[in-house]
């Protein structure tokens, strides 16, 4: 079994964007919007998603996988988590 919990943070985290995105959080902490509006996954995600099923998939080395989520962290830092 493969060790995907770094990709599988960062997707978290991207999709969690994706989602607040469409369906803001006001400074009380409350959704500003009584329904949830639905939204779309943004290419960022999908690429991460397609780099954890390439990884499964035996597409990719592990190698390959680490210097993925590695340039990730390098480029982007630590995302910004608003919950």
């Amino acid at each position: 079994m493969k060790n995907t919990k770094a990709i599988d943070k960062i997707i978290s985290e991207l999709a969690m964007q994706d989602y607040l995105r469409n369906n803001p959080v006001g400074s009380n902490g409350l959704k500003k919007n009584k329904k949830i509006k639905p939204y779309s996954l943004s290419p960022d995600t999908n690429d991460a998603r397609q780099v954890k099923i390439d990884y499964v998939g035996d597409r990719i080395t592990e190698e390959e996988y680490k210097a993925w989520c590695l340039r990730w962290n390098l480029n982007h830092g630590s995302l910004p988590s608003k919950l």
